[in-house]
């Protein structure tokens, strides 16, 4: 759990950093903390674990020894292949790109289709 922490933190912390950088949206010019911070992780699904209170997380292998957990809640939005779908259409081992707030909060997740069709 410690090292998923560690990895999120470092993830979120360079994705803040390039958010700044580009001087796009949610850049403040140096006053104060940046706003609408969004971080994009991919990778296959290693874990989904209900929490209990209406929300659950997602573990994401974004490399065979680094994993990024986000939160999935009521308000994120789920497309399998496409299509509007809930968390209960995704499944371990499935290729995912989550959008998440620089808290860890999923806004969107998404399984994307195999390209062996």
């Amino acid at each position: 759990m410690g090292k998923r922490l560690i990895a999120l933190a470092a993830a979120l912390a360079v994705c803040a950093g390039l958010a700044h950088a580009d001087k796009g949206p949610g850049h403040n010019n140096g006053k104060g903390k940046a706003k609408n911070v969004i971080v994009k992780v991919e990778g296959f699904v290693a874990a989904i674990t209900d929490n209990g209170n209406g929300t659950a997380t997602v573990t994401i292998a974004t490399h065979p020894t680094t994993t990024v957990d986000v939160l999935v809640n009521a308000k994120t939005k789920v497309e399998v292949n496409e299509k509007r779908a809930t968390l209960a259409d995704v499944a371990v081992g499935d290729f995912v790109e989550a959008t998440a707030t620089a808290a860890g909060v999923a806004t969107k997740l998404e399984v994307e289709a195999d390209d062996d069709d």
